[in-house]
């Protein structure tokens, strides 16, 4: 029994890394620029759920790396909000870096800082999970004691339901590693005959999906410090796991869905619902708001401060977190619902699986269900505000702070549909193009068939362009690897076709495309900078182009897109050192 103790106590976790700022477009919109881990959560923040996990598990030093500014966080912080009876130790780091923009880049910079001890754990803000983090990490040094090769073990979690749209892992049964893995599946999908020769018994499931929580070696850094075509987790796994060169392990740890633990990303408006929902249904037990924060816990599921208010409408309420001040009129009913301090709803209102920020006015015979309302926002009278958030179309609705109304959808790749809806004929140009990328056909042919489809259906290059662009992003090669290095090889391969629609007195209209295109879906964003520097390299674009684009979108458009253009500000740079 000493033994397991004194086990427990070695394999605690030195140092947990918390991602604070990388760029999310729609979180960004359900926030309105405050950080998402300061956003208010199930009565608290992401932060304090995140930090009561971390020092529950007996992690030493929480660093919370932050790639923008870090004032907020540091403020929350040195608040005090966690007591003086806390025993682990939070640091906030603010990154150097003006262009921080993704894991990668945080990263590198970690391995030039020289703040990690030895081993650690690296998560984001957008992370809540309750796991055995001491177990878990116990495998891990367990693991790379037998195996000097392991460089990080990958938390994934099994939802037991089959994505035929998601992520496909191939895993090593006896020695638990990943041996391969699809990020986005589109029907069919090969193992690279590796897998079925060096390993006798390996398993392939589409039911497992990446966390984002690892628990990583010193030696990884400087594997991204070499390449920085690692610019996320996914690209790194991606091209260690499919190298001729590097002999890294990655390991892997299986949370079970309601069996070992919990874990969920929040990373798009409809988890956040989701994971709120989670959190009052205790299914994230001990992370539960009577416990993190001050609230009580009262008759069938019901967290509030104070009685005062909703005294005479409990039996009402369930599954739901009424903040103080709150004023419930007679007849109306919460269920699985959070209500913002200061709010007033009134008489026969129906809320049902809302986030209701504070100082919000719910009018008389309101019906709210599955939405998001910010703060200070009325709904008014007999208003029924309803988006189906369910498991087949799952969307929530947000009234934001400027009053208007926007929809989040399931996936980027779903809103992109949506929004791509064109006219017969461009469908019919995508859908050649894209057919002749993933078919690696001939690029002369190609050409001579785009050209002659474009003059029948009376479009024009620029259209072709587009469409062009449009193709590689999101063509099955890259879709599969999702990295850096694929991208240009596709540029390099499809070069004479973007040459062949490119209007050379306005050449910059290409990295326009490609800036529309990467800021749609946020896994892109991280690939603009690699984008520029491959058209240059294969002649589609000459320096001169390059730096007059980069100097004239400066300062335009959104702070998203303003963070991608500044991906390419070094390169310019160094073009206009070599003029």
């Amino acid at each position: 029994m000493a033994r397991t103790a004194r086990a427990e106590e070695e394999a605690s976790v030195t140092q947990a890394v918390v991602v604070v700022g990388l760029p999310n477009r729609k979180m960004d919109q359900l926030t309105g620029g405050t950080p998402l881990c300061l956003f208010p959560f199930a009565g608290s923040t992401l932060l304090e759920y995140t930090l009561f996990f971390l020092e529950s598990s007996g992690v030493d030093e929480a660093v919370l790396f932050c790639t923008k500014t870090s004032a907020e966080v540091e403020a929350h912080v040195n608040s005090g909000r966690r007591g003086s009876t806390s025993k682990m130790h939070v640091s906030v780091v603010q990154s150097r870096e003006v262009d921080c923009a993704c894991v990668g880049d945080v990263f590198r910079e970690l391995d030039q800082r020289s703040i990690l001890r030895g081993d650690f754990l690296f998560m984001t803000e957008e992370n809540l999970a309750v796991f055995d983090l001491r177990r878990v990490f116990a495998e891990h040094l367990a693991r790379r004691e037998k195996d000097k090769s392991l460089v990080m073990t990958c938390v994934l979690q099994d939802v037991f339901q089959e994505d035929r749209n998601g992520e496909v892992f191939v895993t090593d049964r006896e020695k638990k590693s990943i041996l391969h893995v699809v990020w986005k599946r589109k029907g069919a999908f090969c193992v690279p005959l590796a897998c079925t020769k060096k390993h006798c018994s390996f398993s392939v499931s589409s039911s497992l999906h990446f966390t984002g929580i690892v628990f990583c070696t010193p030696e990884i850094l400087a594997l991204f410090t070499e390449n920085f075509d690692y610019t996320t987790l996914g690209s790194f796994l991606s091209g260690t796991l499919g190298s001729d060169i590097l002999t890294c392990t990655i390991a892997a740890h299986v949370v079970e869905e309601g069996g070992g633990g919990y874990v969920e990303r929040i990373d798009r408006p409809c988890v956040f619902g989701e994971a709120t929902l989670s959190v009052l249904r205790r299914w994230t037990f001990p992370l539960v708001p009577d416990i993190v924060e001050d609230f009580g816990f009262h008759g069938e599921g019901v967290y509030c401060r104070a009685l005062q208010g909703i005294g005479g409408c409990l039996e009402d309420l369930s599954w739901s977190l009424i903040g103080s001040g709150v004023t419930i009129g007679g007849g109306s009913a919460v269920q699985s619902s959070v209500v913002g301090a200061e709010t007033e709803i009134g008489n026969s209102v129906f809320i049902r699986k809302a986030v209701i920020g504070k100082g919000c006015k719910i009018k008389s015979g309101c019906r709210v269900e599955n939405c998001v309302i910010q703060d200070g926002q009325t709904v008014s009278q007999d208003v029924w505000c309803n988006c189906d958030i369910s498991p087949e179309r799952a969307h929530v609705c947000m009234v934001a702070h400027d009053g208007g109304v926007f929809t989040d959808h399931e996936s980027d790749e779903e809103m992109y549909q949506i929004e791509r809806k064109g006219t017969p004929d461009d469908t019919e140009l995508y859908e050649m193009t894209l057919e002749a990328i993933n078919n690696e056909r001939d690029v002369e042919n190609t050409v001579l068939e785009l050209v002659a489809l474009r003059l029948a259906c009376n479009e024009t290059n620029r259209k072709c362009l587009s469409i062009v662009c449009e193709s590689l992003l999101y063509s099955t090669h890259f879709r599969t690897e999702m990295t850096p290095g694929c991208l240009k090889r596709l540029i390099a391969h499809w070069a004479d076709l973007l040459k062949k629609f490119i209007d050379r007195s306005s050449p910059g209209e290409v990295l326009d495309d490609f800036l529309r295109l990467c800021s749609i879906e946020r896994d892109l964003n991280v690939f603009f900078g690699h984008v520029a520097i491959g058209l240059y390299e294969e002649d589609v674009l000459e320096g001169e182009d390059v730096i007059e684009w980069y100097h004239s979108a400066c300062g335009e458009g959104s702070e998203e897109k303003r963070s991608m253009v500044w991906q390419v500000s070094k390169f310019v740079e160094h073009l206009e050192e070599s003029d």
